[in-house]
């Protein structure tokens, strides 16, 4: 009786075996899948990087720019007065 437990269970193994494997490949595709996507996520993050920081700095000097001009114009506006 108990030998033929045995060869059941024996016989199973084979069928579990492959299912353990094609949840493996699943597993393993969606985290190559899920990789891709944070690393696409992250190169777009790299380019537009550059780009904020532009942004920064031009906003940043803009102000001072912008006083300066406002200041000359006032200049002109005061000696035309």
């Amino acid at each position: 009786m108990r030998n033929a437990l045995f060869k059941i269970e024996i016989q199973k193994l084979p069928l579990k075996l492959q299912t353990l494997l094609e949840l493996n490949q699943e597993c393993e595709i969606k985290l190559c899948r899920k990789s891709m996507e944070e690393e696409m996520y992250h190169i777009e993050i790299e380019e537009k990087l550059p780009k904020l920081y532009e942004s920064i700095i031009l906003l940043h000097q803009n102000p001072d720019s912008y006083g300066k001009m406002s200041e000359g114009l006032e200049k002109q506006l005061d000696s035309f007065i």
